[in-house]
């Protein structure tokens, strides 16, 4: 599929350079269907790194989920006290999942503790179930 992307930054402190104040604002357009998303640059993660960088065993994932995320987001994914994993994974690649587990997204906050094999198990589960 063809993606086309436009990149604008809001150079916000007018210097020229990119830094954690400056923000990157992306319109994506795949198959008639426009999306925006809004993205903070921040220092490259060591652990984002590493953690992508592992294949993951969806079994080992499904107890770490159990483990760290279904008390928030329910044993099926149907959300309790965060929000519902159903549609928020489906069709996401997984960095962008990592991300949001890393980062926190909306309602939802980062996520600590978590050695590296353990999130790239949890992304191989949640990516399986396909939410």
């Amino acid at each position: 599929p063809a993606i086309f992307a436009d990149l604008t930054v809001d150079d916000e402190n007018q210097d020229g350079s990119l830094d954690g104040a400056d923000t990157v604002f992306t319109n994506t357009v795949s198959f008639g269907v426009v999306s925006s998303r809004t993205y903070a640059l921040r220092a490259p993660d060591p652990k984002r790194s590493e953690v992508l960088a592992l294949e993951g065993d969806r079994s080992a994932g499904e107890q770490a989920y159990v483990d760290a995320c279904a008390s928030c987001h329910g044993a099926d994914g149907e959300g309790d006290v965060g929000p519902a994993m159903q549609g928020h994974v489906a069709g996401r690649h997984r960095a962008d999942t990592l991300d949001v587990v890393l980062n926190g997204e909306g309602t939802m906050s980062a996520v600590q503790g978590l050695e590296a094999a353990a999130l790239a198990d949890c992304l191989a589960f949640l990516h399986y179930r396909d939410w």
